[in-house]
């Protein structure tokens, strides 16, 4: 578990962080949210010791991270910046395995792991030998990611990674990182301003604005019942109700069957994901499959208009 307490951190005369309490629990997926310059990152960097706090106490698995060594602390803990950060002048294999190399493993266990990694992100095998230079934005941030994971830590710190992605290449990260965390049960911290991706990948979310805290719980908790205006609209305002379809996967509100449809969905893509696809289509239904691509049944448009009122 991650604990913060009662923590502050100001720049000159400038608060950056102002008596900010939080507990992260094991296994979580967190998501740190809130508008540009509101503390999440400085939140993030003072967990992983780069920022000491100027009061206040910080846990990790209990243990007051002042008592530990900021190199050691680091090493244990991954961590995923927009840039990606990789090293210039190492290729993007080397970058991989910086930390496991500083951890003295051995050459067979770290090629190993890099095999490992490379199949868990599906990265082309071809560009472990290039540099950063030689790579697109999405291919760095995979190996961005790649990095944080090499050492297999049990804490994943993410500092906005996906931001300066394309969409494609965002949305498919966005996927496979969901999918790591589903099996593996690794505590992410996550930092963005984009409220989509944070609906999308959170179990658990903290808004943050001027460096308070100003609500936390789960993504649906947070939509059914906003603290305040500034929360309210921070979520989406007049769309509440469109952001509570995100947390909903098309298979809860399939009717299982036969269907005719000659448009599909997976199964576990979102009620907004379906009914962005029916509008863009002009089709009032859609056939539901698995990731085998085996059909299961349909969602229709007036189901999903008729969750969403119901909210």
């Amino acid at each position: 578990m991650i604990e913060l307490r009662n923590v502050s951190k100001s720049f000159g005369a400038t608060p950056a962080v102002a008596d900010f309490s939080l507990k992260i629990e094991n296994g979580a997926f967190f998501v740190l949210a809130g508008p540009s310059g509101c503390g999440k990152s400085t939140v993030l960097r003072m967990i992983n010791a780069m920022i000491v706090p100027g009061k206040g106490q910080i846990e990790v698995d209990g243990q007051d991270i002042r008592a530990m060594e900021p190199e050691k602390l680091r090493r244990s803990i991954g961590y995923v910046i927009q840039s990606a950060g990789l090293f210039p002048h190492w290729t993007a294999a080397d970058n991989v395995l910086a930390v496991p190399r500083l951890l003295k493993w051995s050459p067979s266990r770290c090629a190993a792991r890099l095999d490992a990694l490379v199949a868990l992100l599906r990265i082309d095998p071809a560009l472990l030998d290039r540099y950063p230079r030689q790579l697109s934005g999405g291919q760095q941030q995979r190996i961005g990611v790649a990095r944080a994971l090499a050492a297999d830590p049990d804490i994943v710190l993410m500092d906005e990674p996906f931001a300066a992605l394309d969409p494609v290449s965002r949305a498919e990260l966005q996927d496979e990182l969901r999918g790591i965390h589903a099996r593996s049960g690794k505590t992410i911290v996550f930092v963005t301003h984009d409220m989509d991706e944070a609906l999308r990948l959170a179990t658990g979310m903290a808004v943050m604005n001027g460096g308070r805290l100003i609500q936390t719980g789960s993504p649906a908790s947070i939509l059914l019942a906003p603290v305040d205006d500034f929360v309210r609209d921070f979520l989406g305002g007049e769309s509440l109700q469109l952001r509570l379809l995100d947390l909903v996967p098309v298979e809860k509100l399939m009717k299982p069957g036969k269907t005719k449809a000659t448009e599909t969905i997976a199964a576990g893509a979102s009620l907004k994901n379906a009914l962005n696809l029916m509008l863009a289509r002009r089709r009032s239904f859609l056939g539901v499959e698995d990731a085998s691509g085996k059909r299961l049944g349909e969602i229709h448009l007036n189901d999903i208009v008729a969750r969403r009122d119901a909210n």
